[in-house]
């Protein structure tokens, strides 16, 4: 029983001395460390979002050009295409 009491205040402490250098540590933090971090999580969050956008309009454009061939191979009039590419009438 004694071992038991002995371990938790141990761990009592170690939780209270990480509780207080955190607080220190944001004590200590001036404003020019806030403003740099504030500056790379909103750096962050715009290249995340140009990311999100290249990635939509490739997939918009690579639906465009899957139209335009489909509309080529279909409207050609010399050879018909939708009996050698099933692939066309989906």
């Amino acid at each position: 029983r004694k071992h038991n009491l002995m371990s938790d205040i141990c761990l009592l402490l170690v939780h209270i001395r990480t509780l207080t250098g955190a607080f220190l540590l944001e004590k200590i933090m001036d404003e020019e460390t806030k403003q740099r971090l504030r500056h790379i999580r909103d750096a962050t969050k715009v290249n995340n979002r140009h990311k999100q956008d290249a990635q939509k309009t490739s997939a918009e454009r690579h639906e465009r050009a899957k139209t335009q061939i489909k509309a080529e191979l279909i409207d050609n009039r010399t050879i018909k295409y939708t009996s050698h590419m099933r692939w066309i009438n989906r």
